[in-house]
C-alpha cells in the first residue's frame, strides 16, 4: 500500500514539475520585451549618442564660423569754463552705431581637424561595442533569471511533492504504531524529516520569489508561467572555436581596440598643433549716426584676407601634451593585451562550465534513476519487516535530492551555454530572437554628418588631411628583470600565536569629518 501511494504522489510530483499550459510565456518574449523596455539598455544607447556628437563637433573645426556684433552709443560732453570757446557750443551730444559681420573658413589645420575626427569616430566605435556588451550582459540576465525562475518553480512542486509523499508515509506509519507494528521513535523520525521539508519548501518558495523580483528588473513585466527554454544557437563545437569567435566578436576587446585607436589619433591631434594654421577671414560693416538713421549717411567697409598662423613657442606645453597623449596610448594598448588576457580566461571558465554542467547532469541523472529502484526496493521490503522506517525515509531522500540536483544541473548547463556565447560576443538579438528590429546605432550618426553640412566639406577635408602622417609607436617600457629573482627573507619572526585585534584607530584625519554642532549654535 505504501510503494504503491509513494509511486502515485512521485508520478503527480513529476507531473506538476512537466505540465504547463498551452500559452506559457516563452524565452522569447521576454528578451524582446527587454532589450524594448530596460532602462540600463536605454541609457547605454544615449551614451553613443553622445558619442556620436563628438564626431560633429570634430567635422565642425573645418567649417565656417559667422559672428554678427553690433554697438551704439550716446556721449554728453560739457566743456570746461578755461576750455571753452566763444565760437564753439559748451554742450556737445552724440550718438553713432556699428554693425559688423565676420566670417572665418579653416583651410588648413595641419591636420589636427581631421586628427580629431579620427579620434571621434574611433570613440564612437568604442561606444558601439560597450553597448554591445551591455546588451548581452543583459540578455545573460534575464536567461539566468528566466531559468532560475523555472528551477525553482520546479523544486517548489518537488519539495511539495515530497512533503505529501511524506504526509502518507507519516499517517501509514503513526496506523501500525496504533497496531502495534512501529514505535514512538518511528513516528517521531517521520514527523521529523516532514517538518523538515516543509521548512525547505517555505524556503524555495522565498528563493522563487527572490528570482521573480530579479525577472521583474529585467524584463518590466512579472513572470507568468513559463515555457521551458529553448536550445541556444551558434554554440561553439570546440574550445578552440569558441577562443576564435571571441578574439573576433567580443565586444570587450573591440571596446579596448577602439580606445586605443582614439589615443593614437590624439597624438597625431597633439602633433599638429605645433603646425601652421590656413584660414580665410571675411568681414562687412556699417557705421554712422544713430538717429536721426539714414542708410546712405552710414559707411560701408568690406574686408576679405588669408590669414596664415604658425607657432613659434609654447613654453613646452604642446610637447608635454605629446608626450602626454603617448603614454595614455601606451596605457591603451597594456588594456587591450589586458582585456584579451581576461576574455581568454572568461571563454576558458566559460567552455569548461558548459563541458562539466553536461557531464554532471549524465551523473546526477545515473544517480535519480538508482535512487528511484532504490526506494521501490525499500518500500517492498519495509511491507515485509526487513528495512526499517529510517531506511524508507533515507531512499525517499535521496530520490528527492536527486530530482532537485536533476533540475538544477539542468539550469546550470543552460547558463554555462548563455555564458559561453557572452564571452565569444554571440549574445545578441539578431542570433537569438527573431520578430524584432535591432537598434541602428548608426542612423543617428548618419543624421548628424548631415546636419550643418556644407557643400565644400570633402574638399576641405582632403585638403587638411594632405600633411598628416603617422607617427612611431613608442616602446612600452617594462621594469627591467633582477638577476636573481626570489622572495625577500624575513627581517623579523612573527608570533607563534598572536592575539585578536579587538579594536582599531577611529580618530578621523584633520578636517575629513564633521562635527555635532550644539543646539546653542546659530
Amino acid at each position: 500500500m505504501i510503494r504503491q501511494r509513494s509511486i502515485m504522489v512521485a508520478g503527480a510530483a513529476l507531473l506538476a514539475v512537466a505540465a504547463r499550459p498551452l500559452h506559457a510565456q516563452t524565452l522569447a518574449e521576454a528578451i524582446i520585451e527587454a532589450y524594448r523596455t530596460n532602462p540600463t539598455l536605454g541609457a547605454s544607447r544615449y551614451d553613443v549618442r553622445q558619442a556620436d556628437e563628438g564626431v560633429a563637433q570634430a567635422r565642425a573645426e573645418l567649417r565656417p564660423t559667422t559672428q554678427l556684433q553690433a554697438t551704439a552709443g550716446y556721449d554728453h560732453a560739457v566743456t570746461g569754463q578755461s576750455s571753452r570757446s566763444p565760437f564753439s557750443p559748451s554742450v556737445t551730444d552724440s550718438n553713432s552705431n556699428q554693425i559688423q559681420v565676420s566670417l572665418v573658413q579653416p583651410l588648413y589645420t595641419s591636420g589636427k581637424a581631421t586628427a580629431d575626427r579620427h579620434a571621434a569616430e574611433a570613440g564612437v566605435s568604442a561606444a558601439r561595442a560597450s553597448l554591445r556588451g551591455v546588451e548581452g550582459d543583459l540578455l545573460l540576465a534575464v536567461i539566468t533569471a528566466y531559468a532560475d525562475v523555472r528551477r525553482y518553480d520546479a523544486q517548489l512542486a518537488v519539495w511539495r511533492g515530497s512533503v505529501g509523499q511524506l504526509e502518507k508515509i507519516e499517517a501509514e506509519i503513526a496506523a501500525r504504531r496504533e497496531a502495534g507494528e512501529l514505535t514512538l521513535t518511528d513516528v517521531s523520525q517521520a514527523r521529523n524529516q516532514l517538518n523538515q521539508e516543509r521548512e525547505q519548501a517555505v524556503a524555495t518558495e522565498q528563493q522563487l520569489e527572490g528570482v521573480r523580483a530579479d525577472y521583474a528588473d529585467l524584463v518590466g513585466s512579472e513572470a507568468g508561467d513559463l515555457a521551458p527554454e529553448p536550445p541556444l544557437p551558434r554554440l561553439p563545437r570546440s574550445a578552440n572555436e569558441a577562443f576564435a569567435e571571441a578574439e573576433t566578436n567580443s565586444p570587450d576587446l573591440a571596446r579596448a581596440l577602439f580606445t586605443e585607436r582614439s589615443s593614437r589619433a590624439n597624438i597625431d591631434a597633439m602633433r599638429s598643433q605645433g603646425g601652421p594654421t590656413v584660414s580665410l577671414r571675411g568681414g562687412a560693416g556699417l557705421s554712422g549716426d544713430v538717429w536721426p538713421y539714414r542708410l546712405r549717411d552710414q559707411n560701408r567697409d568690406v574686408s576679405g584676407s588669408v590669414v596664415l598662423s604658425m607657432p613659434l613657442s609654447a613654453g613646452g606645453r604642446i610637447a608635454s601634451q605629446i608626450r602626454q597623449a603617448q603614454d595614455k596610448n601606451a596605457q591603451d594598448r597594456l588594456q587591450i593585451e589586458a582585456s584579451r588576457r581576461n576574455l581568454m580566461r572568461d571563454v576558458r571558465n566559460a567552455w569548461n562550465a558548459l563541458a562539466t554542467a553536461q557531464r554532471a547532469l549524465d551523473l546526477i541523472e545515473a544517480r535519480r534513476a538508482a535512487a528511484r529502484i532504490q526506494l521501490d526496493g525499500m518500500l517492498s521490503e519495509y511491507r515485509v519487516g526487513l528495512r526499517s522506517t529510517f531506511d524508507v525515509l533515507y531512499a525517499q531522500q535521496s530520490l528527492r535530492d536527486a530530482e532537485l540536483s536533476v533540475i538544477g544541473a539542468r539550469r546550470d548547463r543552460y547558463i554555462a551555454g548563455a555564458t559561453l556565447l557572452r564571452r565569444a560576443g554571440d549574445l545578441d538579438v539578431e542570433t537569438l530572437v527573431s520578430g524584432v528590429e535591432p537598434y541602428d546605432p548608426a542612423s543617428h550618426l548618419r543624421h548628424v554628418q548631415r546636419v550643418d553640412a556644407m557643400p565644400w566639406d570633402a574638399a576641405v577635408q582632403a585638403m587638411d588631411a594632405t600633411k598628416l602622417r603617422g607617427h612611431d609607436t613608442p616602446p612600452i617600457i617594462l621594469p627591467p628583470l633582477a638577476d636573481n629573482p626570489g622572495i625577500l627573507a624575513p627581517t623579523t619572526s612573527p608570533p607563534d600565536h598572536p592575539p585578536l585585534a579587538r579594536s582599531m584607530p577611529l580618530t578621523p584625519r584633520p578636517a575629513t569629518a564633521g562635527r555635532v554642532l550644539s543646539r546653542d549654535l546659530p
